[in-house]
């Protein structure tokens, strides 16, 4: 019951630039506005791509891709400025769980790169349809990782062999090859840290508590989570922090030290909501399923699957098949706890409900009550 990092290989701004993009942001946005309604294009896509960074660490995807669409459908002769947006657009929709949009704008954005013959952006591209791949098609994930990552070992780029690398252990990861997974995050972490990259290294230092805890290490997978989340919290990156809260929370649970977990579960669900990251909460509603239902609150453990399951549907998301096992697991505990006739109504009228009025509805400040 874990997350992983999106693929995501960035530089971030250090704390002194994001003061700086705060203070100015109502400007720099008034200058965006005032370059789409005049038609300025090459200004427009240069201020859209050097907020996108920004956009992302704020969780604000819905915003920054709305601009960046905007600045998009500007006419412009500068490919390569054009690929750099659809790059950065493809990242804010994959965010929100957009998958064929994102996919859309990195093929496109890959088709210029290879047109002008921009060998890094093209490795980069393939990388990131890799991360909108590792959702739909682990084959096609494989093939898109491993070409960015020939590429990126030619061209001697650390930064993006470490993301690649990183990549490829997710998907050892969804297939439990965790030896393998292990091996190549620590890889991966290694580049990172000799980077002096705090936001990557928080990604893997989470993948590898997610390795941790698959191969049953809690403690050492705490650690690691603990680790992460204190690193996101430093550098300001929302999701990172939304993974890494409900990661701990989830292993927690496993410790028997659900009560203590309850608190972070849901904050980590109102983070990916606030982000809007519909991906996210799936995962982290099927946390707090396994938490009502360490609790024995088995009825709103049912609640918290049967959301997940519909976020999951809507968006199309395929979950991995050791996390579709756990899921299977907990709907037979609950089936057992309450009796299949009861069990069979409960889902049946929780089914029923509309998606928003579902999620409207969830159990979480009756449990915030329970802990206080």
């Amino acid at each position: 019951m874990n997350l992983v990092d999106r693929g995501n290989i960035l530089l971030t701004p250090d704390s002194a630039r994001l003061e700086q993009l705060s203070t100015e942001y109502d400007e720099l946005i008034a200058a965006l506005a005032w370059s789409i309604e005049a038609h300025e294009a090459v200004l427009a896509l240069r201020l859209a791509t050097a907020l996108w960074r920004f956009w992302e660490i704020q969780g604000a995807y819905r915003e920054g891709l709305d601009w960046l669409e905007r600045a998009l459908a500007l006419s412009v002769t500068e490919d390569e400025l054009r690929a750099r947006a659809l790059s950065c657009a493809g990242a804010l929709a994959r965010n929100q769980s957009q998958y064929s949009a994102a996919e859309r704008c990195f093929a496109t954005a890959l088709t210029i790169y290879q047109q002008l013959n921009d060998a890094q952006g093209v490795a980069r591209m393939f990388n990131a349809l890799g991360s909108v791949a590792y959702f739909r098609d682990a084959r096609a994930a494989v093939d898109y990782f491993e070409k960015a990552l020939e590429m990126h070992r030619m061209l001697g780029n650390q930064r993006d062999m470490a993301g690649t690398l990183n990549n490829l252990a997710l998907l050892a990861e969804g297939q439990a090859d965790y030896p393998r997974a292990a091996a190549l995050h620590k890889q991966a972490l290694e580049l990172f840290q000799v980077l002096g990259d705090d936001v990557n290294t928080a990604y893997v230092l989470g993948n590898l508590g997610v390795v941790a805890e698959h191969s049953g290490e809690l403690a050492m997978a705490t650690e690691y989570y603990q680790q992460s989340l204190e690193l996101h919290e430093r550098t300001g990156e929302k999701w990172g922090m939304a993974a890494m809260l409900t990661n701990l929370g989830s292993t927690l649970g496993r410790l028997q030290r659900s009560q203590e977990a309850l608190p972070l579960l849901i904050e980590g669900l109102s983070i990916f909501r606030e982000v809007d990251d519909r991906a996210g909460m799936t995962q982290a509603l099927s946390a707090l399923a396994h938490n009502a239902q360490q609790r024995q609150a088995y009825q709103d453990a049912a609640h918290f699957l049967a959301a997940a399951e519909r976020v999951e549907a809507a968006i199309g998301y395929v979950a991995p098949t050791s996390d579709q096992q756990e899921r299977q697991e907990l709907k037979a505990t609950l089936h057992a706890a309450l009796g299949a006739t009861a069990f069979d109504a409960l889902w049946t009228a929780i089914d029923a409900l509309p998606q928003e009025t579902l999620l409207a509805e969830l159990p979480t400040h009756k449990q915030e009550q329970e802990t206080s």
